[in-house]
């Protein structure tokens, strides 16, 4: 009977990754209502028999299927999986040119706040800046590549606090 429980699990592990690419452990083991112990054993179990891959940035250990995301699109999808970088990349890709004054009237965080996070994507190369008459505009780098993977892997899906608003927003 354990076998037949684990190969459940397994299996929605799998399915879980191979739709939701870059998830961590405990969102893993939320979604799928189990604890976050057993989830890493299967996780774990997934990853020795090469089924699945994973990826410590920081404090998390983000999942996907083998073979199936390359190494920067895992570092995109990283960011994607972030509601402030996810909110930025969309606002530019609407915008594109816009200055950090543009984009806090859109996204309310502080401008420190905002300053960090378009620090990181210009560091990820996802951004690149323009400078004119002393004012600072922001670009996406290879937007199509981007829109590539926001349309392959629907990252408003992935957002807890990300709401409908958004999508009607950016897509109208």
């Amino acid at each position: 009977m354990k076998k037949i429980s684990e190969l459940e699990i397994r299996q929605k592990l799998f399915a879980l990754i191979n739709n939701n690419p870059g998830l961590h452990g405990r969102k893993i083991a939320r979604i799928i209502g189990v604890n976050s112990q057993l989830a890493d054993y299967h996780l774990h179990y997934l990853e020795v028999h090469n089924v699945i891959t994973s990826v410590k940035k920081g404090r998390f250990r983000r999942y996907f299927v083998k073979g199936e995301i390359g190494i920067e699109d895992k570092k995109l999808i990283f960011l994607l999986r972030q509601s402030t970088p996810l909110k930025i990349i969309l606002f530019l890709i609407k915008n594109p040119g816009s200055r950090q004054i543009d984009i806090l009237k859109l996204i309310k965080i502080s401008k420190s706040t905002l300053s960090y996070h378009i620090k990181r994507l210009l560091d990820a190369d996802i951004l690149y800046e323009s400078v004119a008459n002393n004012e600072k505009t922001y670009f996406i780098k290879n937007e199509e590549e981007i829109v590539k993977l926001l349309v392959r892997f629907k990252p408003f899906d992935w957002i807890d606090n990300f709401t409908e608003g958004w999508k009607d927003f950016f897509w109208k």
